[in-house]
């Protein structure tokens, strides 16, 4: 920020000051404020504001009723004054006491304005940075005002006065425990404290209040959402000094509305995430305290009592009827697996697992009935869970926790939202979120066979016999919702589930058979009848599947050696084979479906990477016939993603002239040239030039490329002419209107560079002769290929980045020529381009000598061209233009939009 900055922002803000209405341009003035907020992050800067003229001009808009104004005032108070010293000059003048103004704002006619109550949170919260600031907040009481706006009109001043009191505590527990860690107590408890009981008389109302305990939780939510995401010490301070915690938590289950239920899961998502046995947090909080509202059975041990109440908050929600939330609320209940703080251990994470099934198998044979009474009315929850853990062994409280369950979701009145749809799809991703823990034993094959069902009843019916269909919730038929948490569900399963993994799941008490999840998704991929959204779901998550397979597992499925021997579940048993059912769906004429098919084929090819009996499995089939037939698909996704599966299948393949039955269609190279300089789509085009990078990095392309520098000059010409379809392709593309397309051709020429040189070049050991023969052989390589062009052009693209990347190689070729070793050979190595040149530019096409070429390399300052690219790349508008702007339309008779 020079002087002329400074003199324009003043004359800007003095005539925004005199007429802010000439300033129609919100978009505008936020640009200053961010620009402003921006430059103010440097205390040098701050210091070229520090003057008399605008703390004026602050003064005189805090006095002002023009809420636009005075807002504008407060945030420019607020970005300036977050430095001690500018907040120390503030403070000292005496005169103005702009501090005292900004404290006062709240009793002022403009608080009435949402922008400005927004302005005001946001100084606020500048302003805790620093000790000094913190404690004139804290003196001045300005989270209670904070406290006060949770309730605003406006969510966007709510949104502002909840980030400040969230800073406000982080702000609060970072210097407490400086304090601690320097044995000083200058920080007031107090205030701590007394916004902790503030929240929590909020939330301990009778339950005729109901709707503001359910907006003050959802704050409390958001709140605790922040310190568990900011700071380990935080949260243990704010959840250790909240005793009635607790108490709010459990009210709020039994009593509040759906919404407010929902911000309990919030609750328990992050902390319990973020916690671990290290912690010294007081679990007791969570332990629901309310003895004259609780039934707790006084015999219960203390142990027993947080396990139970913590296992009790799921079910609370489930007697309420609002079973999703419950499911939700369960699933993060759990810790990482092994990090359980040992205050509920009792609580095993079986007993959680189960709670999230019972749903869903109730959901699976259509058990509930909405239309039942509450019989359990307002038993709480906490005496089922205390009846449970008294049972001596596991088996045995899981017995009584599903009889209990069974009694409580079949009687409970479920809520608008509580659809089957919604209660599967809710379990299903809960035991997802146990997969993610860690907790693979948990889901037994009894979860993997219910949800592989659901899989088929909602996605073809007509794979499974009419029997099978009897015995289960007829409305669960033809569900894409349902289908795509279930593959969701089975992929977790084969990648994380042991019990799966191993030769064969135990018998399904549900049916008394196995089924097998892949079989299930190979039979629905197979049938004709699968809707097109879940087809595209099962295929995609079949081409995950793959990649967690061992070897024995995807040869089974290739040879279709894997089948359901169970008449009595598939209507039409058979072995499936892979490459079968891959190669209908490459045949499907709708362009989303082929487009994941080959997501498959891809994940094929990468499990095929040094495996000669897949390689051979394959060849064997018609798949890489029609991978090649798709790369001239009329889609551009669909031709991008065959060029993307070909390089995928080049990768595989270990002997490098291997390549050849890859490409052993004539002029298939070609195609891909075409492609690369003529198709409309830029992902087909990146994917083309991706598939030439790896043949030329395989030495498929350009064979004798590094043999270049031992043959003669004529030699090189002529080979790199028949060469010419490839480099010319190559060349072209640098001009591209994509800069993807553009960066991956100068990939390329990258690699074509770094194959001259496999290692330093030109040595210091070389002759003088020697170093001017081989210098001379490089340079007539890159300028007859088409590279040396191709980088000159592109250093001046409009594209910084491409410029930088153009740059970044000429550098890496000087450091290959050795720039130092060949300047002394410089004349030499000139006179001998030139007679080249003479030679070639004479009947060839080349509109670039060697001479000019190898100059451009030896003399010009790269380094400093990088430089001013970055500049480039990082520069922002133009203040000084956007302030120009800006008094320009202040200054005209009618209103103009500026930006």
């Amino acid at each position: 920020m020079d002087e002329e900055c400074v003199n324009l922002l003043k004359a800007v803000l003095t005539s925004f000051l005199r007429d802010p209405t000439r300033f129609i341009d919100d978009t505008s003035v936020e640009k200053l404020l961010t620009w402003l907020s921006t430059v103010c992050g440097s205390e040098e800067q701050v210091q070229k504001l520090d003057q008399d003229w605008i703390l004026q001009f602050i003064y005189d808009s805090l006095n002002q009723e023009k809420p636009i104004v005075v807002a504008f005032a407060i945030r420019l108070i607020g970005i300036l004054a977050a430095w001690p010293t500018y907040f120390q000059r503030v403070d000292d003048n005496c005169q103005s006491k702009l501090l005292n103004l900004l404290a006062g704002m709240p009793s002022q006619i403009s608080w009435n304005t949402a922008s400005v109550r927004n302005a005001y949170f946001k100084a606020a919260c500048n302003l805790l940075s620093y000790r000094d600031s913190f404690d004139w907040i804290v003196a001045k009481d300005l989270v209670k005002t904070g406290l006060s706006a949770f309730d605003d009109d406006s969510i966007f001043v709510t949104k502002s006065a909840v980030n400040f009191v969230v800073q406000y505590l982080l702000q609060f527990g970072k210097y407490y425990f400086q304090d601690q860690n320097l044995k000083r107590n200058s920080m007031n408890w107090q205030c701590y404290t007394n916004i902790i009981d503030n929240i929590s008389q909020s939330l301990t109302h009778s339950a005729s209040l109901s709707s503001d305990i359910d907006s003050q939780l959802s704050y409390i939510a958001t709140i605790v959402d922040y310190l568990a995401l900011a700071d380990k010490q935080c949260l243990q301070l704010f959840l250790n000094n909240f005793p009635s915690l607790g108490c709010c938590i459990h009210h709020i289950l039994h009593t509040g509305g759906f919404m407010a239920c929902n911000q309990v899961t919030s609750i328990f998502r992050n902390f319990c995430n973020k916690s671990v046995r290290s912690w010294h947090l007081n679990w007791n909080v969570f332990a629901n305290t309310d003895q004259n509202k609780s039934n707790l059975n006084q015999e219960a041990l203390p142990a027993d009592f947080l396990a139970a109440t913590w296992l009790s908050m799921p079910m609370a929600l489930y007697r309420r009827g609002f079973i999703t939330t419950g499911l939700q609320l369960c699933s993060f209940l759990s810790f990482n697996n092994n990090a359980a703080p040992r205050e509920l251990v009792l609580c095993n994470p079986r007993l959680l697992s189960e709670i999230i099934y019972r749903p869903l198998y109730l959901s699976l044979y259509g058990l509930f009935d909405s239309n039942t009474q509450d019989v359990i009315g307002l038993q709480r929850s906490i005496d089922i869970s205390v009846n449970v853990l008294k049972a001596p062994q596991l088996a045995d409280q899981l017995l009584e926790l599903q009889n209990k369950l069974d009694v409580m979701l079949t009687t409970a009145s479920l809520g608008k939202s509580q659809t089957q749809t919604a209660i599967i799809c809710q379990a299903i991703e809960s035991a997802i979120f146990f997969f993610e823990k860690g907790y693979n034993d948990l889901i037994s094959p009894t979860w993997i066979n219910s949800v592989t069902i659901l899989y088929i009843l909602s996605s073809c019916p007509s794979m499974v016999t009419k029997s099978i269909i009897s015995k289960f919730n007829g409305s669960l038929t033809i569900n894409s919702k349902i289908a795509r948490v279930a593959l969701d569900f089975i992929y977790y399963a084969v990648k994380q589930s042991v019990t799966f993994r191993k030769s064969g799941l135990q018998e399904c008490f549900i049916l008394g058979e196995i089924v097998d999840p892949i079989y299930a998704v190979l039979a629905a991929i197979n049938n004709t009848d699968l809707e097109e959204a879940i087809l595209i779901k099962s295929l995609s998550q079949l081409s995950e599947i793959l990649l967690e397979l061992n070897n024995d597992e995807i040869m089974i499925l290739l040879r279709g050696n894997r089948n359901s021997d169970s008449k009595a579940i598939f209507s039409n048993p058979q072995r499936l084979n892979l490459l079968q059912c891959l190669s209908c769906v490459l045949d499907d004429a709708r362009w989303e479906v082929k487009d994941s098919a080959i997501s498959v084929v891809k994940s094929l090819f990468m499990k095929a990477k040094g495996n000669t009996e897949f390689l051979d499995q394959i060849s064997n089939s018609n798949i890489f016939d029609k991978i090649w037939k798709l790369s001239n698909d009329e889609e551009g996704f669909v031709k991008a993603s065959a060029l993307n599966c070909i390089c995928q299948l080049c990768s595989s393949i270990s002997v490098s002239n291997g390549l050849e039955y890859v490409f052993k269609e004539d002029k298939a190279l070609d195609a891909i040239y075409q492609i690369v300089l003529h198709d409309t789509e830029a992902f087909a085009r990146r994917s083309g030039i991706d598939l030439l990078i790896l043949c030329l990095k395989r030495g498929f392309l350009l064979k004798d490329v590094s043999k270049y520098v031992h043959e003669k000059f004529e030699d090189i010409v002529r080979n790199l002419q028949h060469e010419s379809s490839l480099t010319f392709t190559l060349q072209q593309s640098c001009y591209d209107l994509d800069w993807e397309v553009k960066i991956r051709s100068l990939s390329f020429w990258k690699v074509f560079i770094d194959h001259h040189w496999q290692e330093d070049f030109t040595d210091a050991s070389m002759n003088d002769h020697a170093i001017v023969i081989s210098v001379c052989k490089i340079i007539l390589s890159l300028v007859i290929s088409g590279c040396a062009v191709a980088l000159r052009d592109t250093l001046e693209d409009c594209d910084t980045i491409i410029c930088q990347e153009s740059c970044n190689i000429i550098l890496s070729l000087q450091a290959k020529l050795n720039k130092s070793l060949i300047q002394e050979s410089k004349g030499a190595i000139s006179e001998q381009l030139r007679k080249l040149d003479n030679q070639i530019t004479m009947d060839m096409g080349i509109n670039m000598s060697c001479y000019e070429f190898f100059d451009k390399i030896v003399t010009a300052d790269y380094d400093n061209l990088i430089r001013d690219c970055e500049k480039a790349r990082q520069s922002h508008f133009n203040v000084k233009r956007l302030m120009n702007d800006l008094l320009f339309v202040a200054n005209q008779d009618t209103s103009l939009d500026c930006y």
